[in-house]
């Protein structure tokens, strides 16, 4: 029993040259395939960083929201201090659902937080116009180039067949700003009523 537990030590040690680990990497995950999931990635990446940080910077909004909603009986109660419905506001701010009052306070006393809800979102506003433009897109317009440039090639490798690889290839287009400001846009901004 000894002795075989002996010969089982060498074997498995083996398996761990450089030479097998090699052989075995050619049944790993195809290049082409890993460069398509990277690219994936990276682009999930930059949407996450840009919705986490869209969601830090809408907090304030959102916390004027349900002040408002304290005071008011729904979206639509605050035409007497605003110009303009907060139904929409409330899906861009992706705002959680409110809990708004049974009965609506006077203007004179919702005037205070519509000034504060208006000038919260401004600042939003702002704040986001600043950040966008910031976001490096080089690392993902490279990884775009890339993806471009050799995924056809890669996957005619391991396909052995060029028109099945590049059946149902679509290039992908350089992220822009224009892009980002499209999928990330600001918030129209609200106006109090005179």
């Amino acid at each position: 029993m000894g002795d075989e537990a002996a010969d089982d030590g060498p074997e498995l040690s083996t398996a761990t040259d450089p030479e097998i680990r090699q052989l075995l990497g050619v049944f790993d995950t195809p290049a082409y395939a890993r460069r398509g999931q990277e690219l994936e990635h990276r682009m999930a990446s930059v949407r996450a960083h840009c919705r986490r940080q869209r969601l830090i910077l809408l907090e304030p909004v959102q916390m004027r929201l349900r002040q408002w909603a304290r005071l008011a009986t729904g979206p639509d109660d605050g035409l007497d201090c605003l110009t303009q419905s907060l139904g929409k506001l409330c899906i861009d701010c992706e705002s959680p659902t409110l809990r708004w009052a049974p009965v609506a306070t006077s203007t004179w006393r919702r005037r205070g937080v519509a000034r504060d809800l208006v000038a919260s979102l401004d600042r939003f506003n702002r704040r986001w116009a600043q950040f966008l433009p910031i976001i490096d897109l080089k690392p993902l317009n490279v990884a775009i180039e890339q993806y471009n440039r050799y995924y056809v090639f890669e996957k005619e490798c391991a396909m052995g067949s060029a028109r099945l690889a590049a059946q149902h290839f679509q290039p992908i287009h350089a992220w822009s700003l224009e892009q980002l400001w499209s999928e990330f846009p600001l918030i129209e901004p609200l106006a109090l009523r005179k």
